[in-house]
């Protein structure tokens, strides 16, 4: 019994001494990658923080073969959470998401956060204080040196830096968060897989939230099956009030003289310099719509639209959303609908960084994009070819509500076609 017992211990420390040496090997594999393409003149800047240290006491699981980066929008216990904005450049939440948390228990390896647009407003990921990232992707016939120094693109937004990690091999996978479109106009400018789910079906807690009835959390990958397999073990104005300077961020004293009399006086000083400009802009578009005056021209209706845009989907759809109707029989197949929608995910290839639209121009980027999020639909960028420039074109996969599974299946067959 006791032969027995030690036989037992000493296949289990085998078994862990091999998880430790693969665990060490992976991890290597991808710091020297992102040692050599993300830092310095010329980097993909990619990353804004790494994690090489190999944690001996890891859980193992299905993702113990996976290195995964994560967005600087979502708080890990042992890196920064800056959301790329001066304001939070100092920020450690002590505690991971539970994206990060239902990660590390599924054996993968949080190997750094990922540069994005400033608290995940833009489309280029121009709006960081890390510094622009670059698309890595080449165009045939070039050397890795020559195209990113000649013809510099940007990455997409705002989880550009996730896209970028993956195109460029410094990940297995990524996670990110979108919004508008801001997990799929990244995947498409790279030419990578990049799924937003069903809006709820992950959790959002940990998550910087900007628009809470809008926010996913996703998944940026090479290919639809490890989409699929990070997604399965991740299932499971206002928002920026808080950020004064006092309670949370970066407070900046007041100049000599001025009218401390309003404490909205105290936060304007400490908002005016942690923010970037981007995001005072909505900030304030965000506040003029909630106004009394505006209030009814702008959001409301909007809120009307988002309600018949939902209804469209609904009408076009065979599969039924289970969360429109307290009705049964509104739960019946539409035999005229039908199974999935597919639009280009972008108007264009990727865009040029010294080129990038400014203001109002930006935002059309996510045109093809937003419908989905409105609708709170699981939609899935795949490569689909390239442009006549020879950048990477993505086509996107709309699915009815809870059709995730289906649509990344979808997916997988459009992604082999095309790729053949």
């Amino acid at each position: 019994m006791l032969q027995r017992s030690t036989l037992h211990v000493q296949r289990c420390n085998t078994i862990r001494f091999r998880f430790i040496h693969d665990r060490s090997s992976l991890v290597q594999r991808h710091a020297e990658t992102i040692k050599k393409l993300n830092d310095g003149e010329g980097g993909i800047k990619a990353y804004v923080s790494t994690n090489f240290r190999i944690d001996e006491t890891a859980k193992s699981g299905p993702l113990n073969d996976s290195c995964i980066a994560i967005k600087d929008n979502i708080c890990t216990a042992d890196l920064p959470t800056t959301c790329s904005s001066a304001f939070l450049q100092d920020f450690q939440p002590g505690y991971d998401a539970s994206v990060v948390r239902l990660l590390r228990e599924s054996g993968a390896h949080i190997i750094g956060k990922t540069n994005c647009d400033e608290f995940g407003m833009g489309s280029f990921n121009t709006n960081t204080i890390h510094g622009s990232v670059i698309n890595p992707f080449q165009l045939e016939g070039t050397d890795e040196a020559q195209e990113l120094s000649s013809d510099q693109r940007s990455a997409g937004g705002s989880s550009g830096g996730s896209a970028a990690a993956v195109a460029a091999s410094m990940c297995t996978s990524a996670i990110g968060t979108d919004t508008g479109g801001s997990i799929r106009l990244p995947a498409s400018y790279c030419g990578i897989v990049g799924f937003k789910p069903s809006y709820g079906l992950v959790s959002r807690w940990g998550v910087i939230s900007y628009a809470d009835s809008l926010d996913c959390v996703g998944v940026l990958a090479r290919s639809v099956p490890e989409t699929r397999r990070v997604f399965a073990s991740a299932e499971a104005s206002s928002n920026l009030a808080r950020y004064d300077g006092i309670r949370f961020g970066r407070f900046v004293e007041p100049p000599m003289g001025a009218d401390l009399s309003k404490t909205s006086n105290v936060y304007a000083f400490s908002r005016s310099k942690g923010f970037g400009p981007e995001v005072r802009r909505r900030i304030l578009l965000g506040t003029y719509a909630l106004t009394a005056g505006a209030f009814d021209n702008y959001f409301l209706k909007a809120q009307r639209i988002r309600t018949a845009l939902r209804a469209d989907f609904d009408r076009i759809f065979r599969q039924p959303n289970v969360l429109g109707s307290n009705d049964p029989s509104g739960l019946d197949e539409n035999p005229q609908g039908v199974d999935f929608l597919l639009h280009l995910s972008a108007i264009g290839t990727a865009v040029p960084l010294d080129h990038t639209p400014a203001g109002i121009d930006g935002y059309v980027q996510d045109v093809l994009t937003v419908p989905a999020s409105l609708g709170g639909l699981p939609a899935l960028n795949v490569p689909a070819g390239k442009g006549h420039d020879g950048w990477p074109v993505g086509v996107s996969i709309i699915g009815q509500w809870g059709s995730d599974d289906a649509v990344l299946s979808f997916g997988e067959v459009i992604n082999k076609f095309t790729s053949s």
